[in-house]
């Protein structure tokens, strides 16, 4: 790929990332690390924009390239699927469920889970905290 279809493809992975998080935040999905709007909508669009500015790097035509791009991401997108289907009837099965309840995540899980809190909410922790008190 040459410096220009790199500089398309960051470019526009940049802006891809930045809507799926958008849209993920859109539809209030569960998803506090941005997994699906970064790694999921940016390796979409890296798989794809590889055929699309790579392709002639390996020598073959534009569309063949591009038509193996998307079947890898069909295949990749349909693994992940299963995998994660079946990993959560295991957790599911095992634990109980998948989520803690509504009560330890607001008393936040450090304290509920763990039995330690992580952060101070005295006045002097959050000086300490921020950086501006001894």
């Amino acid at each position: 790929m040459d410096p220009k279809g790199a500089l398309i493809v960051g470019i526009g992975g940049g802006l891809i990332c930045f809507f799926g998080i958008k849209l993920k935040n859109m539809f209030k999905a569960d998803d506090s690390l941005d997994v699906m709007g970064v790694h999921g909508c940016g390796g979409i669009w890296g798989t794809i924009a590889t055929g699309l500015f790579g392709a002639m790097a390996v020598g073959m035509t534009r569309a063949h390239q591009i038509q193996i791009q998307i079947i890898a991401v069909v295949a990749t997108i349909a693994f992940v699927a299963v995998g994660t289907a079946v990993v959560a009837m295991i957790t599911n099965l095992l634990f109980h469920g998948m989520r803690v309840p509504i009560e330890d995540e607001n008393d936040g899980l450090d304290t509920t889970e763990h039995g330690e809190a992580a952060y101070g909410t005295a006045e002097g922790a959050m000086l300490t905290l921020l950086g501006s008190g001894s």
